[in-house]
């Protein structure tokens, strides 16, 4: 009894209680109610009651916040009342999930935030959103279960707040978000007239700045973003000026700062031709002021021991901006280590309603003579990439050093349209290889060779089984051959090893193409950088395993792959069965085939590359296969812009399978 009547709450009185929370948490007018009974109840003598309740602890938290803001973090009482009410905190991650305790999390990781120590705010924050995703704050159908509309606001505004503060201290770390966009219910916007908020929430949050792809995808956000960072750069030193803000909280002064130069700085590195020139004060003006300011603020002065070289970055980047490659917002291919060479973007077929490109990668000077050509096309699940995704370094530099020619195709995606879009795009390119490379090339060509990687294996393949010239030869990259395979037809993980997730949003999101030819606007690239499992796109290639809905995507035929699975491929209808290949198509007269897939693939299965060794040899054609024991899908481009037949390649995973691959290549390419 004699702890509780010490507890640290008791040196606030109510009149100070009340101002401080007015102050500085207008939106929480119900403490002003639990501010009055704390005092009622310690008059009764009922300390235990009164202390050992949720609403007090968030009442103590709050005041914590409230006197570090007023007292620049040196409070010993708002100390004090926070160490009294941690306990409460530290139970959270053994007790009943609940929106009380969420809300104190939130306010913890709060207190850490106006301390600047954004390890501990993210950590606590991450704790927040997982337990959302527990509750299932993020779904329209979870919240509409709650008892009446206080608690569903609550909820809601809890799960903003979680939101939030968990992306911000994410992006300063570095650190993936628990809370993906597409987790997000997009119904979930209308509820309660939050839609406004929860929608611009989610789309200012976009990420735009991240990559010179990003940038292209989101061009007009970019450039919003960077307009909005130089209006803030040049108010923000307006008030250093003219104001003592920076002395009253050099805290908030510091992410705004951070954030706005941040931008800048992705802008100028990422594409500097596009950039460079337009933030060239504002650049100045964030570094000056980084510069200035250090020497009043602790805070800042410890961030200045990292930009301050900077200043020099800008200034070249601006520079060799007319050369770079990731500046040329025109074309994003990779010429910087292909001596001799040149590229050029072709659009290869033009409908009513899009075109669809190629990049014709080749040498700058040509003697005339046939020329031998590399089609190679993209993965992504046949739902994400472009012909510059998940590029093969290691083939552009082996057509590189035997002066070949390197062409990467887009095609139309999933689910604005079906796979035979895909399909008929592919074998599209092939022809057009075929007819139009000569008279941009100046020369014939003389032998074609056909790759694909993951989703751009299988259409290499039904492009070879359908082509009426056949190929010289055909490689085919951890391909997914088999879309009648069980791993298509029957629920299951999750791929690359992802925990599952939920898929009701992500297909509402994107629903399937109908087979019955509903309009919508075809997409035939899909740019994506960085962690594709952060994109929100990317989340459908995830659902559609995870529910198996693959065939049903390809087919635009709802149950498709449940009636593959409990009958057998006799369930294709005859107009979808030119979708699968190895079930349908003819093998024979194929020319040699390699197989390269790794024996760890968690995202296709290496079943898709055995089974269609199996049919492909059964049907005459000569096949070579390399199941590397330790790769993963994708292994191949994980080790970025490396010539794999130089010592520089001697470290890369399964190196020697890959060099297996380029001498069958050009085995069959002098054949």
């Amino acid at each position: 009894m004699k702890l509780l009547a010490q507890d640290p709450l008791w040196e606030v009185n109510l009149e100070d209680a009340t101002n401080h929370i007015k102050q500085w948490f207008s939106g929480t007018g119900f403490l002003y109610a639990v501010c009055v009974n704390v005092h009622e109840t310690r008059s009764r003598g009922a300390l235990a009651e009164c202390l050992f309740h949720s609403d007090t602890n968030k009442l103590k938290l709050i005041l914590t916040i409230c006197l570090n803001l007023e007292s620049g973090c040196g409070s010993e009482l708002a100390q004090g009342l926070f160490q009294s009410a941690t306990e409460a905190g530290e139970g959270l991650l053994w007790g009943t999930n609940s929106i009380s305790n969420i809300q104190l999390l939130v306010l913890m990781a709060l207190y850490y935030y106006h301390l600047d120590e954004e390890v501990r705010t993210g950590r606590i924050i991450g704790f927040a959103a997982r337990l959302c995703l527990e509750m299932g704050l993020h779904r329209r159908a979870s919240v509409d279960r709650f008892a009446n509309s206080e608690e569903q606001a609550a909820g809601l505004q809890t799960f903003r707040c979680v939101y939030m503060l968990e992306r911000r201290t994410s992006l300063g770390q570095g650190i993936p978000f628990y809370i993906q966009d597409y987790h997000v219910d997009p119904t979930l916007l209308a509820m309660n007239g939050h839609d406004a908020v929860m929608t611009a929430l989610l789309d200012w949050t976009k990420l735009v700045l991240q990559s010179a792809t990003r940038i292209m995808q989101y061009r007009r956000h970019a450039h919003k973003a960077i307009a909005i960072a130089r209006e803030s750069l040049q108010m923000l030193s307006s008030l250093n000026e003219n104001t003592t803000i920076i002395k009253r909280d050099p805290l908030f002064f510091k992410h705004l700062l951070l954030t706005a130069f941040g931008n800048l700085l992705l802008a100028v590195v990422n594409a500097s031709s596009t950039f460079c020139d337009k933030v060239t004060i504002e650049f100045d003006i964030a570094l000056e002021m980084i510069r200035a300011l250090s020497k009043r603020s602790p805070l800042l002065l410890a961030l200045w021991g990292r930009p301050q070289g900077l200043r020099k970055l800008r200034a070249q980047l601006s520079g060799s901006s007319a050369t770079a490659p990731v500046a040329n917002m025109g074309s994003h291919f990779p010429l910087e280590t292909l001596a001799g060479y040149t590229s050029r973007t072709v659009p290869f077929k033009t409908t009513s309603d899009i075109t669809i490109n190629a990049d014709v990668v080749y040498p700058e000077k040509s003697d005339g003579s046939p020329a031998t050509v590399l089609l190679h096309y993209h993965g992504g699940f046949l739902i994400v990439g472009d012909r510059y995704s998940f590029l093969p370094y290691w083939l552009v530099h082996a057509c590189a050093a035997r002066g070949w020619v390197f062409v990467t195709a887009d095609y139309r995606l999933m689910p604005e349209s079906t796979a035979h879009a895909s399909v008929e795009d592919a074998a599209d390119a092939y022809k057009w290889a075929w007819s139009s490379l000569p008279e941009i090339l100046g020369r014939p060509v003389g032998s074609l060779l056909v790759a694909g990687s993951s989703a751009g294996g299988y259409l290499a393949l039904n492009t070879a089984v359908s082509a009426v010239k056949k190929p010289s030869a055909l490689l085919l990259i951890y391909g997914m051959l088999d879309p009648s395979g069980a791993r298509y037809t029957t629920p299951g993980k999750n791929i690359f090893g992802q925990p599952s997730i939920e898929t009701g949003p992500i297909l509402e999101t994107w629903p399937m193409s109908k087979a019955s030819g509903e309009e919508r606007k075809p997409v035939s690239a899909y740019p994506i950088s960085g962690d594709p499992a952060a994109d929100p796109r990317f989340a459908l290639a995830s659902a559609t395993h995870i529910d198996a809905l693959f065939p049903d995507y390809m087919t635009g035929v709802s149950g498709l792959a449940r009636q593959i699975a409990a009958q057998g491929v006799t369930a294709i209808p005859e107009e979808h069965q030119r979708l699968f290949p190895l079930d349908f198509g003819k093998l024979s007269g194929l020319p040699p085939v390699m197989l390269l897939h790794g024996a760890n693939d968690s995202a296709v299965p290496l079943d898709c590359s055995t089974r269609a060794a199996e049919k492909l040899e059964a049907s005459g054609v000569r096949v070579l296969a390399e199941f590397p024991p330790d790769a993963e899908h994708g292994f191949d481009g994980r080790s970025g812009d490396v010539n794999v037949e130089t010592s520089a390649g001697d470290a890369v995973t399964a190196v020697e399978s890959l060099r297996k691959a380029i001498g069958f290549l050009e085995q069959n390419a002098a054949n």
